[in-house]
């Protein structure tokens, strides 16, 4: 049981720490077109607790949310799909020049 257990810390040892950063449509069919309202989240894969800033850029208008995460914690936030085009950026720490992660939706 021993070699076992010490074989999946080794294999998790060598994975890469990573954050995923989502924009998913709230409706039934999960589609960017004609979306109302959208979900907005984060989750850290990331080996001990970072801080991000979360900016969110609907075309009419800019918000940014600073959000600190454990590995495996979830935040989430439902926006209103407003503007033809959401994108999200998520840096680490405050914002930089180049995003750690970005995803946009077309919404029109």
């Amino acid at each position: 049981a021993a070699a076992g257990l010490m074989s999946a810390n080794s294999f998790n040892a060598h994975e890469q720490p990573f954050t995923e950063l989502w924009l998913v449509p709230d409706n039934p069919a999960r589609s960017p077109l004609r979306a109302v309202h959208v979900e907005l989240g984060v989750k850290s894969h990331e080996s001990g607790v970072e801080d991000f800033t979360v900016v969110l850029d609907t075309g009419k208008r800019t918000v940014t949310e600073r959000v600190t995460l454990e590995p495996q914690q979830v935040w989430t936030q439902a926006v209103i799909a407003e503007g033809d085009r959401l994108r999200a950026s998520l840096y680490r720490g405050d914002p930089a020049e180049e995003p750690y992660r970005t995803v946009w939706i077309a919404t029109r």
